[in-house]
């Protein structure tokens, strides 16, 4: 849980840090006063946030819950028998990742490297759809849940680095960040030594993807920095009070297009159409909150849809376990994204992924090497830590 609010305090605080201590700042070029109001700003709304979630609901209670959790979430998991979803799902997943390896080396893997951050993300299926990203999440979580728990071969495995090699070329992290928070959550408790110590290397080469790029070691704190920029845009008077709509009305972005009332596209894409900076820096709640203007404050407003996504991932772990794990992954990329997004991949990607576990297949076709799973230990090592009633 410290971990989450660690992760909200860097998107809040970063790009002052940056600015103040080693003179990186970025469009539309604002003055250190901006920066630093802005940051108090943001780290006074964590701040609140925190004392909402301690006061309302408690960390001990909300660490419980996503135990309970993942530990439902592992067991459905270890269950299932057939491996003709395995198989499936790798198929799709090499698809995806071989047509944006194509697209990759038909630009020119060398323009590629050599360009800012993201700025070939949208000629790819995974980076321009978000459609798209939560199929792939919840496909990598399934795979990769599967593959710990039931030892599922080496295909499943081949189609995870697959997808995810062109995304890292484009420099592309969050979303695969968030799927690794949510296996961690699911798995984590599950992991060998051999499958920790690559778990931990694979994250810091996602963390130094950018700096190895760019020759700068600033770059790999980009993902903290740029997000705030919406924010920092929002303070200097260059982003318009209607960007996005009115906060009911962006609840359409849970809709498919065909059914919306109004045209409207996620904030942190419709900020980027304002061209106020060189690269789609993403969306900032922080600046939501300020947009949203619901309660009198921007920390009030931050901090009371905060809590309430706190709320609904502590009652899902009973009803809805697999909202949990997703809610709570997604909450350690919250500090760049806006409160529907975040919503969409949460309802989307936990129905996807139960829908990946419900399906019945009569036979196999991956051999599983631990044909007995661990459905019979998941919630047992649960319930001897003391807790009853699940």
């Amino acid at each position: 849980m410290s971990l989450l609010f660690f992760a909200l305090t860097l998107y809040a605080t970063t790009a002052w840090l940056a600015a103040e201590y080693a003179a990186q700042s970025f469009p539309p070029w604002p003055s250190q006063a901006v920066v630093r109001e802005v940051t108090a700003t943001d780290l006074g709304a964590v701040v609140l946030s925190y004392c909402f979630m301690e006061v309302f609901v408690g960390g001990r209670r909300l660490a419980d819950s996503v135990s309970r959790a993942s530990a439902l979430v592992r067991d459905r998991i270890s269950r299932i028998r057939s491996t003709v979803p395995d198989f499936l799902l790798s198929l799709l997943l090499l698809a995806i990742g071989l047509a944006d390896l194509f697209e990759v080396f038909r630009i020119g893997i060398i323009q590629v490297l050599a360009s800012e951050r993201r700025s070939y993300a949208s000629e790819l299926l995974l980076g321009g759809n978000h459609n798209v990203q939560v199929v792939c999440i919840s496909a990598t979580v399934f795979l990769a849940a599967r593959w710990i728990l039931s030892k599922t071969g080496w295909l499943p495995f081949l189609a995870v680095i697959v997808v995810w090699t062109p995304f890292l070329f484009v420099g592309s992290r969050k979303e695969i960040a968030t799927t690794g928070a949510i296996c961690l959550i699911i798995c984590g408790i599950k992991f060998s030594r051999r499958i920790a110590a690559t778990v931990a290397i694979a994250a810091a080469l996602v963390l130094l993807a950018p700096a190895i790029r760019g020759r700068n070691l600033f770059s790999s704190l980009h993902e903290f920095i740029l997000p705030q920029y919406m924010h920092v845009a929002l303070e200097m008077g260059l982003v318009p009070s209607t960007l996005g709509g009115e906060f009911w009305e962006r609840a359409q972005f849970l809709l498919p297009e065909f059914m919306r009332v109004t045209e409207l596209d996620a904030l942190g894409r419709e900020f980027s159409d304002l061209r106020l900076t060189g690269v789609g820096v993403g969306a900032s709640p922080f600046a939501e909150a300020q947009l949203n203007d619901f309660l009198p404050t921007t920390e009030l407003s931050f901090a009371g849809l905060f809590l309430g996504i706190i709320v609904l991932t502590v009652w899902s772990s009973r009803h809805m376990p697999i909202v949990t794990v997703f809610s709570y992954g997604l909450l350690f990329v919250y500090g760049r994204s806006d409160f529907w997004t975040f919503a969409f991949f949460v309802l989307y990607g936990a129905a996807l992924l139960a829908f990946f576990c419900a399906v019945q297949f009569p036979s196999n076709i991956l051999q599983l090497r631990n044909p007995q799973g661990n459905h019979s230990g998941a919630l047992a090592s649960y319930r001897r830590q003391g807790h009853k009633g699940d």
